[in-house]
Order: C-alpha cells, then sequence, then structure tokens
C-alpha cells in the first residue's frame, strides 16, 4: 500500500500503535508479554499481535524486506530508570538496580531495530532514564545512544510532556 509502515513492540493494548495509526501509519504487527492485552488490540488494530517474550522471540517475516519498514516503535519497559522504580527494586533482595534483567529489554528493541532496519524509530520511555547510569557509572542514555550509533542510526534524546498533546497529564 501507500501508507506508511510501522510496528509495534512492547504495544500493550495498542495505544501506541493507535496514535501510529491516526498519523497515517499502517501497523504491521505486535508484541507483548501480557496476554490479557492481545483481545484489546486485536479489536482495534487490522494486524497480529503475538504474546510472547521478546527475549526469546525472533523477527517475524512480515513481507518486508531490510530497510523497507518506515518505522520500528516501542516502550521497552525500564522499571530500573524510573524514578518511582529504583529504590523499590534496590529494596527487593537487596539486588542493585542495575543488574536488575529487566533494563536489557532495550537491547532486544536494538536487535528488532537492526533485523527490519527501519527508516526510523522511536524508542519511549521514562524521563528519569535521562538520570540514570549502569554499572560503571556511564550515563545509560549515552550508553544506549552509542549502540544505536553502532547500528547505523544518529539518535536524538527529547523530553515532551504528554500535556502538550492534550493528554490530561503531565
Amino acid at each position: 500500500g501507500s501508507s506508511l509502515t510501522a510496528i509495534d513492540l512492547f504495544c500493550g493494548a495498542g495505544g501506541l500503535s493507535q496514535g501510529l495509526e491516526d498519523a497515517g501509519f499502517e501497523v504491521l504487527w505486535g508484541i507483548d508479554h501480557e496476554e490479557n492485552t492481545k483481545p484489546t488490540f486485536e479489536a482495534n488494530h487490522d494486524c497480529e499481535m503475538t504474546v510472547g517474550d521478546i527475549r526469546e522471540t525472533e523477527p517475524p517475516n512480515l513481507d518486508v524486506d531490510a530497510g523497507e519498514l518506515d518505522l520500528l516503535a516501542g516502550g521497552p519497559p525500564c522499571p530500573t530508570f524510573s524514578l518511582v522504580g529504583r529504590s523499590k527494586i534496590n529494596s527487593l533482595e537487596g539486588r542493585s538496580n542495575t543488574t536488575d534483567e529487566r533494563h536489557l529489554l532495550y537491547e532486544d528493541f536494538l536487535r528488532f531495530v537492526s533485523h527490519y532496519e527501519p527508516k526510523a524509530f522511536i524508542m519511549e520511555n521514562v524521563e528519569g532514564m535521562l538520570s540514570a547510569e549502569n554499572d560503571g557509572g556511564e550515563p545509560v542514555v549515552e550508553v544506549i545512544k552509542g549502540q544505536m550509533q553502532d547500528i547505523g542510526y544518529d539518535a536524538r534524546v527529547q523530553v515532551l510532556d504528554s500535556a502538550d498533546y492534550g493528554v490530561p497529564q503531565h
């Protein structure tokens, strides 16, 4: 078709997919680990949603050659980067949030970017990620931006306030 194409990783019930469709994208596929979001997603979108662990999922063949996909979008959950999540996770079994395995889900996002080579991608996260550091004391945002550059992308970080877009919350 003539419309722009997108896939939605960590799609949940499909809120981001809805926004993409409203903006003129055809969403080809979504994935989320939460099974109870599938009926809502599929009731509102004309594509299949896979329920599963993205870490164990190979990018599906969507009849899109590498470089053809217009947009890969998603918000890998990073509770370790959220301001509220840090102390909560630190208190769990005395674990450090920097070694919590959930903060590596963005690497699967980048694995999908590397596979599809989309013209652009959007990786949504929380503002607290800007002040997060990894085990070596490096800013997480700079580490991730470096990994994005390694696979051929020039990434820009921007903080948006949803209230500026008509959402009744900051």
